[in-house]
Parts: structure tokens; C-alpha cells; sequence
């Protein structure tokens, strides 16, 4: 499989501008050898954006007004053996000034999960469109419509086909290949490969736990060498109580990211996992890797007006890894952790936040570190925290995250590489949105998003990079009626970076949404 990736196979299927619409199609087909109801959804906004900095430049500023029209199309299908769920956004973004600048911002999530042989093997797949951004020094407006050359779009298409099953003693396990594609819309960018196996088994549930794992990952990007990681280990573990285990861990690694040659060794580690009750959880691990400490943890903890979450990790990734991963700060999950208490089902819970969400005015995302295009694998550490508060009339959301990244190979041969000319990276961010309720069907919000981008001096060829982007936005929602809602808002947005001058701009929004 792997020397398919010395062609341009991945860049050909996923640079297709056929790739969103047949990926969505196919999903859906996969459901009629299924007997299940399918979910549907559709909507349709118009939004104006009126800026005196279209090109979000230091020099050169121009007024534009821009038009943005965004069909979404939502299906969810909950079969015995068969679950889908998809979304498809594009939107059309249209200049009246700077035409040149007029372009489909495509947003698709859709994945898969079929039971083909029943208790035994799987197959999941899926489809993922993404705005995302090239270089942390350069501009990272949050929207569509401010104009910038740091953006790109990327595809990732996912397949994995494995094996799950329970054996009438109770071991479990578990034999899955994780196979991504994922390419851009950016010449100058490398597609890349990502293949994961991963074996596990697990014993009974009791008292006394034991468990093994392995786990291999290739990485391949076009027009430079494989990167490769074997990783095998022991597990055992002691549950004194339910709601309580202790895990110990040892085994073996070995690496092989080409400058580097191979780095191997012993691992060992140790961890806890806590729930004290169906709303709290708490688990950390740690573990000596051949980078040094690895460790991953995590707090969950929700009441009927409140979510709390807190996550932290420190690990080697890869771009495509990243591009997988789920925003921290997502704001449906904040809510809709807080509406567990209150609304039981899933289908009806996911409506009831969605339309939470358009009541409030209140961003997709609260903060979490943004994700910027590298061909290397590198030791990627993580914090990131989000909270919420719903009150009768009030909601407050506030995140913030940092993070380090430092290259562990040798660079390839790609322009834009993060690392191309810095040797590490370190970020950190926060936001905060307050939305009040003026009326049962009106409610305005305000929001500030603040995100740091700095590379110390780790040489004399490595001279300090520092980058600032600010963002605030005031919006007045209103509900027209239960399928049709609108809003007003005033943008302000800032950026700053070493060695360039400073960008400053204002917008004026109005738009609206119609569900069908």
C-alpha cells in the first residue's frame, strides 16, 4: 500500500472538485442496505460584510462589500448496523469590489461507522473540508470573508476497516487500520498519507486488570521519506473501587524519522482514571517515552448551568494527526454538556442546542490552538481549559489553551513549513463571549478572542518571531420565527507580527438564516 504514495494518486483524488459532493453521496447510499429512518436538515444564509480592509493589509486598504450565501445541508442516520452522520456547508463568498478575491469556502464533516459482520468486523469512514492556515507568523483572521494568502483549504478522507469482538470469557479485542489522505488547495503544500494499525486485547472486567497493545504509524508526505513508529506494551491494572483504577505500563519502541535514524528504547508509565459520579471524570497518564516524559490528561465536570473541561497532552504528531483532532473548545460540546441534565434523548438534545447556539450568538469554536501546515513530525505539548455558564438570561463562555511544538525530523523540501524557519513554536490564546437575553426571541452578545504566536531565540540564525491577532465582535440576534432568525454586528480585528506593520480593520455584518 505504501509505495502507491510515490504517484500523485492523493493529490489527484483529493484536489478533485468532485471529492466533497461523491464523498457525501456515498455515505448516504451506504444507508439503503439498512433499514432505518434518515434525519434530515436543510438551511439557507445571506450575510453582507461591509470592511474598509477587504485585503486585511497594512497598505493599500480598500472598501468592499462582500456577499456570502451558505446552503448547509445536515442527514443523520441511527440504523442497528449501519450510523451516519453528515454536514455540507459551502459558502459562496462574492466581492463587489475585490473580485479577484471571490471564492466557495467548502466546510464538510461527515463520518460513517458500518457493522458489517455483526459483533465482528467494522468498516468507518470519513470526509472532512477544513479552513485552515499556513504560517503562525502571518495573518489568521477567524472568518471567511477578510482576504488573506495564509489561508488554505484541506481535504482529509479516512477508511478503516477492523475487527472488535468480545470472546465468552470476556477478553476483549481489537484489530483496526486507520488509513487518511489529505491534500490542499495550495501547490506549494505536500499531500500526505497517515496509516495506523492498532492491536489490542483487554481481559475481563474485574478487579484485576490486564491489557496489551501495539500500535504503527507511517507518515508520508509527497516527494520526501517515510516516517515510521512501532510502539508495543504491557498493561496491567487494579480497580479497588468502581469508580477508581490504577494502570501500570511497560514495553518497547522504536522510531524511525530519517535524520534521526532510529531511536528506540524502553517505555514505562503509570495512570489513574476517577469518576466519581456520571458527571465527573479525571484520568491522567504518564509515561517515559524516547523524547522524554509523555502524558495525557483530563477533567469533565457538568451541572445543570455549568461545564468545566480541562485537557493537556505531550506527545509526537503529525500534520494530519492535528487535522483529526476536535477543537477542545468546542462550543456544542459545552452546551450540550450542560443540556444532558435537562434533555435525555440525543436527536432532540442536538436540536435544542443548535438552536440554543442561534438564540445566544454565541461562536462555533470558544479557542483552541489553530492548526498550521508542517512535513515533519514533531513534540507537539498541549493545556487547553473551557467553561460555560447558562443562567435564565445570561451565558458566559471562556477558553484558553497553550501550546509548544518543536520538530523531532529533518525538514523536507516544502516552502511553507512551519519549522522551516524557527525551531520551535509556542502559542497561547483565550476568548470570552457574554450573550444576555433582552427578550424571549432578542438577545445581544459580545465576544474577544486574543491568540499569540512567538519562536524564541534558540540560535543565532534563529532570531525571536512574536505575531498578535486580536478579535472582537458585538451581535444582535433576533428570531423572526421558530425557522428564521437574523443578526446585526460590528467586527474590529488586529494583527501584528515581527518585522511587518500592524493591520487594522472594521466590518459591519448583517445577514440571515432560514431552516427549512
Amino acid at each position: 500500500m505504501h509505495s502507491r504514495l510515490q504517484s500523485n494518486l492523493p493529490r489527484q483524488i483529493c484536489r478533485s472538485r468532485f471529492v466533497p459532493s461523491l464523498a457525501l453521496c456515498g455515505l448516504l447510499a451506504s444507508g439503503s442496505a439498512v433499514s432505518a429512518d434518515w434525519k434530515s436538515t436543510a438551511s439557507i444564509s445571506a450575510y453582507g460584510t461591509l470592511t474598509d480592509n477587504v485585503d486585511f493589509s497594512p497598505v493599500g486598504r480598500r472598501t468592499d462589500f462582500i456577499t456570502s450565501i451558505t446552503p448547509t445541508i445536515a442527514t443523520r442516520l441511527d440504523g442497528s448496523r449501519l450510523k451516519v452522520q453528515a454536514q455540507y456547508s459551502p459558502t459562496l463568498n462574492k466581492y463587489a469590489v475585490a473580485d479577484e478575491h471571490d471564492y466557495v469556502a467548502q466546510t464538510l464533516n461527515a463520518s460513517a461507522s458500518l457493522e458489517a459482520v455483526e459483533k465482528f468486523f467494522y468498516v468507518d469512514g470519513t470526509a472532512q473540508i477544513a479552513q485552515t492556515y499556513i504560517s503562525p507568523f502571518a495573518p489568521q483572521p477567524l472568518n471567511t470573508t477578510s482576504a488573506t494568502a495564509n489561508r488554505t483549504q484541506t481535504t482529509s478522507l479516512g477508511l478503516s476497516p477492523y475487527i472488535r469482538s468480545t470472546t465468552p470469557s470476556g477478553v476483549t479485542y481489537l484489530l483496526r487500520d486507520d488509513n487518511y489522505y489529505t491534500s490542499t488547495n495550495t501547490s506549494a503544500i505536500s499531500d500526505s498519507y497517515l496509516n495506523q494499525l492498532t492491536a489490542k486485547i483487554d481481559g475481563p472486567a474485574s478487579r484485576l486488570l490486564w491489557g496489551g497493545d501495539y500500535n504503527y504509524t507511517y507518515t508520508k508526505f509527497d516527494s520526501s521519506q517515510a516516517f515510521r513508529s512501532q510502539l508495543g506494551r504491557l498493561r496491567l491494572g487494579h480497580a479497588p473501587t468502581p469508580d477508581f483504577t490504577v494502570t501500570a505500563s511497560g514495553g518497547y519502541e522504536r522510531n524511525n524519522y530519517g535524520v534521526l535514524g532510529d531511536e528506540r528504547g524502553a517505555i514505562y508509565g503509570a495512570g489513574f482514571t476517577w469518576t466519581p459520579t456520571p458527571r465527573t471524570n479525571l484520568y491522567a497518564n504518564l509515561e517515559h517515552r524516547f523524547f522524554g516524559p509523555s502524558y495525557a490528561l483530563g477533567f469533565d465536570h457538568r451541572t445543570r448551568m455549568t461545564a468545566w473541561n480541562i485537557q493537556g497532552s505531550r506527545n509526537i504528531q503529525s500534520y494530519p494527526q492535528q487535522l483529526l483532532t476536535l477543537p477542545s473548545g468546542n462550543t456544542r460540546a459545552a452546551v450540550d454538556a450542560i443540556f444532558q441534565a435537562r434533555i435525555t434523548d440525543p436527536v432532540e438534545r442536538q436540536q435544542s442546542v443548535d438552536a440554543f447556539i442561534r438564540q445566544a450568538g454565541l461562536p462555533p469554536v470558544l479557542v483552541s490552538p489553530l492548526t498550521y501546515y508542517s512535513n515533519q513530525i514533531y513534540l507537539y505539548e498541549y493545556i487547553s481549559g473551557s467553561f460555560a455558564i447558562i443562567g435564565a438570561r445570561n451565558t458566559l463562555t471562556f477558553g484558553v489553551f497553550w501550546n509548544r511544538s518543536k520538530p523531532i525530523t529533518g525538514g523536507g523540501q516544502t516552502l511553507p513549513d512551519t519549522f522551516l524557519l524557527v525551531n520551535q513554536l509556542n502559542t497561547v490564546g483565550g476568548s470570552v463571549t457574554l450573550s444576555h437575553k433582552l427578550s424571549a426571541l432578542t438577545s445581544v452578545a459580545a465576544s474577544a478572542v486574543r491568540s499569540i504566536g512567538r519562536s524564541p531565540e534558540t540560535s543565532a540564525t534563529s532570531a525571536s518571531i512574536k505575531s498578535t491577532q486580536d478579535t472582537f465582535l458585538l451581535t444582535l440576534s433576533h428570531n423572526f420565527s421558530p425557522k428564521t432568525y437574523g443578526s446585526i454586528g460590528l467586527r474590529y480585528q488586529t494583527f501584528d507580527s515581527t518585522g511587518s506593520s500592524d493591520i487594522a480593520e472594521h466590518a459591519a455584518l448583517a445577514g440571515l438564516t432560514h431552516i427549512f
